[in-house]
């Protein structure tokens, strides 16, 4: 299979290196907070070795979500997925890992986590007064790279585009016609989705 490198650190006797692919994990599902590109990798030889092995996948950048630099090489030890990665070159789109014996891998990156609104301050106000708040969200993935922002201030006005800081806060005004009660929300979503 093209795109597969394998360096044994000492074998003690030759042999042949069988990589069959599937897009069916030979092991479990993805560790929590991660998701697979698709291509699982099944790697054995007959040849005898000892040490460790430096093992490479070249991936399409086209099948990654988030930052090419979080991509994971995850090796399969019987009972779990156990990260090996031991660096991302961008410049050729491949992965590298160090593992001592072979079996499934597959390559990981974080899955997308919605982003989180901190709770901002309600008020009681006058109905010639202007409603305003601040507030902020935090992301806690690694994938997002982008975010954009709606609010509701619960009027029947509807949704409408909330500026977002670079340091991820953002600042709500709002000037109510009627006096009344009103549940104001404020969705972010990133790049992700």
């Amino acid at each position: 299979v093209g795109g597969i490198q394998i360096d044994f650190s000492n074998t003690t006797s030759g042999g042949y290196v069988n990589t069959t692919t599937s897009e069916t994990p030979a092991g479990g599902l993805p560790p929590t907070a991660y998701r697979f590109l698709g291509t699982y990798y099944e790697v054995t030889t007959t040849a005898t070795y000892t040490g460790d092995i430096t093992i490479s996948f070249q991936y399409n950048p086209a099948d990654v979500h988030g930052q090419e630099a979080n991509l994971k090489l995850f090796h399969w030890d019987g009972s779990g997925w156990e990260d090996i990665t031991d660096h991302v070159d961008l410049n050729t789109h491949t992965i590298y890992g160090i593992t001592s014996s072979l079996s499934p891998f597959a390559i990981g990156e974080l899955a997308n986590q919605a982003p989180h609104v901190v709770p901002f301050s309600g008020a009681t106000i006058d109905s010639t007064e202007t409603y305003t708040a601040t507030s902020s969200f935090t992301d806690t993935d690694a994938v997002s790279a982008s975010w954009s922002a709606t609010v509701d201030y619960g009027d029947g006005a509807g949704a409408e585009a909330l500026d977002l800081n670079p340091d991820k806060t953002f600042s709500l005004s709002h000037h109510y016609a009627t006096p009344g009660t009103y549940t104001v929300t404020v969705v972010v979503t990133d790049d992700g989705g």
